[in-house]
């Protein structure tokens, strides 16, 4: 198809040549115009533009979208390198401080060892490293690969939301074949991709093939990757967990006369990560710092653009997206209307400044070309950096790319964006992208959300979110859910209710949220008068042996028996006239009993 469209590109340009110079032509010879010939030559202009389009958007239409590679990683005819052909930059590691062009001498890892034998000597041909961000996953995987798979090719593709992972699987089926094999290599999978590995069927993968990929732990820990699909994965691949710097790492880096500057970091023993220590973060900041109206249209653009992937909106950032997006963030922070206009002159200087390599910074916008057009993303420290509360610079996700979100996109892709907003702390966007109506959201989700609801003091709302969540029947959520609303009800006043939302929590005899709801049922009993019965649910709680509820519930047992003594004095001394004792503060203070007074 290439071949056709760069066919017909030529044919649109050379028609527009001719139908210029023909109108030149003309008017340097008197002005006589062959009409039909420039006619010609426009309509033939516009058939062969016509044809472009229309073959690029056969590309993409019925899902016959053709995935792209990344350009580091392809040779001039297309075909792609082999491992031994690229450099860890290639693969997506960042420039090392530390080293000239960004290189720099690796420093073994205690997992290095297992990433062989899974390479090697393992049978099964998926591997995945996950670790925090800047933790050196993608590094500390390419130099596994490249000195255990030298001669495989390497096939890595631009994450393209349009692709599925079986079509570049299909895409990489050639070239498993040739020679000892190839690799596909997709590095930092999005919730989506990790989904598509963990349920890919055991035989879809051809002889020859092997997926390595690393993955930011944080994606783990929202709703959009369920436990059940982290189990699946678990099966038929081979998983590797890197985390901060351990002795025997800090002592190879602290060897290394590359590294010198560091020892006094790493004579610190604090917790660091490897990527932390190696990568440049001035350039960033600086890119990110407002200093003038220029600036600004800057930094409204990086933020649209880093965004869009920290939010993981599973489309294309196109040209026209970032336009509009561009315009919203440009407004928001000056509280502007939606309908006032952003400069246009603004933005172009913007996008021109941050796709151009400078030499005191990296590019910050990559313009990136994929089946059908181009779209745009931003260098990968951008994202760090925003979700980095230590730096001065750092930022939350704008609520207009959560507006634009809930705007333009529904069902289970809006949802998942919601749970997106639930992991970043952004309640109120989450709030909004899960309140359409027939969203089946997760127990877990509407327990977040009326938490939240309940913490800012909307009450009703929260009612109705927890019930929700109690009406899942889900074996640990629905308890939480009937114990927060047992709390709510409490705090408001309306004891029955809180009584009725406790009592159901008990019955569930969940080993976590019946012990507390039998606590807080006792502090309820307390605080209306009823000792007996504050007594009897803080005895059950602490007949549950629950590491925390148990203590606490003795230890209020122990008060309620204290304020109980301190009553009954109070009434011994009242009824012999010693009205002056009855004050409770001065019983507590002298010590005194009835026992002592009858002396």
């Amino acid at each position: 198809m290439k071949p056709i469209r760069l066919l017909a590109r030529v044919i649109g340009v050379a028609a527009m040549a001719v139908a210029v110079g023909t109108a030149v032509n003309q008017i340097l010879n008197g002005g006589r115009w062959n009409w039909w010939a420039l006619a010609a030559a426009l309509t033939l202009a516009t058939l062969a533009e016509g044809v472009n389009r229309w073959l690029v958007r056969s590309d993409v239409r019925d899902g016959q979208i053709r995935p792209t590679l990344w350009p580091t990683l392809t040779a001039p005819d297309e075909s792609p390198r082999r491992l031994t052909e690229v450099t860890p930059r290639d693969l997506g590691v960042h420039p090392n401080r530390f080293g000239p062009e960004g290189e720099a001498l690796y420093i073994p890892r205690d997992v290095d060892d297992a990433l062989d034998e899974a390479l090697t000597g393992g049978r099964r041909p998926i591997v995945v490293v996950a670790g925090p961000r800047l933790a050196g996953t993608t590094s500390t995987l390419a130099q596994a690969a490249q000195s255990q798979l030298p001669d495989h090719y390497v096939l890595g593709f631009v994450d393209d939301p349009r692709v599925r992972l079986t079509d570049m699987i299909e895409c990489s089926r050639r070239w498993a074949g040739h020679g000892p094999g190839a690799v596909l290599w997709p590095d930092g999978l999005t919730p989506d991709r990790f989904t598509e590995l963990a349920l890919l069927p055991a035989d879809r993968l051809p002889d020859g093939l092997r997926v390595l990929a690393t993955i930011d732990t944080g994606e783990l820990e929202g709703l959009r990757i369920p436990e059940h699909q982290v189990k699946a994965l678990e099966e038929h691949a081979v998983q590797v967990e890197l985390g901060v710097l351990t002795r025997t790492e800090r002592a190879e880096l602290r060897a290394q006369d590359t590294y010198a500057g560091l020892r006094p970091v790493l004579d610190e023993d604090a917790d660091v990560l490897m990527g932390r220590l190696m990568v440049a973060w001035e350039q960033i900041h600086d890119a990110l710092t407002p200093a003038g109206e220029e600036t600004t249209d800057r930094v409204a653009l990086l933020h649209a653009v880093t965004d869009w992937y920290r939010a993981r909106l599973p489309r294309l950032l196109t040209t026209d997206v970032l336009t509009h997006l561009y315009g919203a963030y440009r407004r928001e922070p000056a509280g502007q209307s939606v309908i006032a206009p952003a400069s246009a002159a603004g933005y172009a200087r913007a996008l021109e400044w941050a796709t151009a390599v400078r030499p005191d910074r990296p590019r910050l916008i990559d313009v990136q070309t994929v089946a059908g057009g181009r779209r745009y993303a931003p260098h990968s420290l951008l994202s760090v950096v925003a979700d980095d509360g230590s730096a001065s610079v750092h930022w939350p996700v704008q609520d207009a790319l959560w507006a634009y979100a809930d705007r333009f996109f529904d069902g289970d892709q809006r949802r998942n964006i919601g749970y997106t907003a639930l992991r970043m702390d952004a309640h109120s966007a989450a709030h909004r992208l899960l309140g359409h109506p027939g969203t089946t959201i997760a127990p877990d989700a509407l327990n977040q959300v009326a938490a939240w609801l309940h913490g800012i003091g909307d009450t009703t709302a929260a009612r109705r979110w927890y019930r929700q969540a109690i009406d899942t029947g889900h074996t640990d959520q629905a308890p939480r859910a009937l114990f927060g609303l047992g709390l709510l009800e409490a705090e408001h006043g309306d004891i029955e209710q809180a009584r009725r939302a406790y009592g159901q929590a008990i019955d569930t005899g969940h080993s976590d949220h019946a012990p507390k709801a039998m606590a807080n049922l006792g502090n309820l009993e307390a605080g209306q008068g009823d000792i007996e019965e504050a007594r009897r649910w803080h005895r059950k709680a602490v007949d549950t042996g629950h590491p925390e509820v148990a203590v606490e519930a003795a230890s209020r047992l122990r008060e309620l028996d204290r304020t109980e003594q301190d009553r009954r004095r109070a009434e011994w001394f009242t009824r012999y006239g010693w009205q002056a004792y009855a004050d409770q503060e001065l019983i507590q203070r002298r010590g005194e009993g009835p026992d002592d007074a009858a002396e």
